[in-house]
């Protein structure tokens, strides 16, 4: 492993910028982009998921888990390196963005190796140990800082032993670069624009509980960002509560079966 974890540490949430806004609005704001994200996506975010996706390195006949999928581009190419003996999940705040992604799984084919759920990443509606992997691009910086540990307790909740999870996300640095100061200055004026914030990934995967087992440092415009992927450092905690977050809560004992349609679950990620 690239780092050791240190379980409970929460020194990474120094200078880490604020989310303000609340779920039910981000639900909503991405309801709206839904119909117009894939014109309006930066082509490096598409560059740094398939970076994300090589280092996750998806196998044949696993199960994959992908938070936040969007418009499903990340899930048809999972389905593909999964192959039909395989199967994906996607879990989503956003109906109409799901509603995107089926439609593109069955141009592609690949309906029958992926099922869709509109529900909570922090109370996932899934069995403990059902996946082989997770994966996570440009999700975790949308997640308020004191409700990032309860999320990735969810993730580590639902892999299995010796599961792994990818995370793509946009870089802070200590200094922080020049382009994340000018984008943490413009966000400060437009949060609902770039409602994206830069997070110390790395520190924070250690810090709760993961072995960085590789990470990749890319480029945004500039914008420093990084692909990483861990596995779990020791056994799922029980539920517990980080400073100023929420306990994290164990799934229903529910996998949606091949190309089952989404489900709601409640407001979530």
């Amino acid at each position: 492993a690239l780092m050791t974890a240190r379980p409970g540490g929460a020194g990474w949430m120094a200078g880490v910028a604020p989310v303000e806004r609340p779920i039910s609005q981000a639900r909503a704001t991405y309801d709206r982009r839904a119909a117009v994200y894939d014109r309006a996506e930066n082509p490096c975010e598409r560059r740094a998921r398939k970076q994300g996706r090589r280092l996750l390195a998806a196998r044949r006949g696993e199960r994959v888990l992908e938070i936040g999928p969007g418009t499903g581009h990340a899930l048809a190419a999972l389905a593909r390196s999964v192959g039909p003996a395989g199967q994906v999940t996607g879990v989503d705040l956003s109906a109409r963005m799901l509603s995107r992604s089926r439609r593109r799984a069955a141009r592609a084919g690949y309906a029958g190796r992926i099922g869709l759920i509109q529900g909570d990443a922090h109370r996932l509606p899934l069995r403990a140990g059902a996946f082989d992997a997770v994966f996570m691009s440009f999700v975790l910086e949308l997640i308020d800082t004191p409700q990032i540990p309860p999320l990735l307790a969810e993730c580590r909740r639902v892999l299995r032993p010796g599961g792994r999870l990818a995370v793509v996300s946009l870089q802070l640095t200590q200094p922080p670069a020049l382009m994340a100061r000018l984008y943490l200055a413009a966000r400060r004026y437009l949060p609902a624009v770039l409602d994206c914030r830069p997070i110390p990934v790395p520190e924070l995967l250690t810090a709760t509980g993961w072995h960085l087992q590789a990470r990749r440092q890319l480029s945004l415009s500039g914008l420093p960002a990084s692909a990483a992927v861990a596995t779990p450092a020791h056994p799922p905690d029980p539920p517990r509560t980080w400073p100023g977050g929420t306990a994290a809560h164990g799934g229903r004992g529910w996998l949606p079966g091949p190309g089952r349609p989404a489900r709601g679950a409640g407001p979530g990620t």
